[in-house]
């Protein structure tokens, strides 16, 4: 009987064995950054905004 909550830790032919990591998921996008500078009143600071 196998549980499917078991796995290979080490054995004595190959040693310890590594488990394999998923590679993290990323959201799609279109891919372009835009960069627009934006002021929020006539003497106020000019912040950069970076949209992906």
């Amino acid at each position: 009987m196998k549980d499917d909550n078991t796995r290979l830790v080490y054995s004595t032919e190959t040693g310890r064995i590594k488990e394999e990591k998923a590679a993290p998921q990323r959201e799609k996008g279109d891919g372009i950054v835009r960069i627009s500078a934006r002021q929020k009143a006539a003497k106020a600071k000019v912040f950069v905004l970076l949209q992906a």
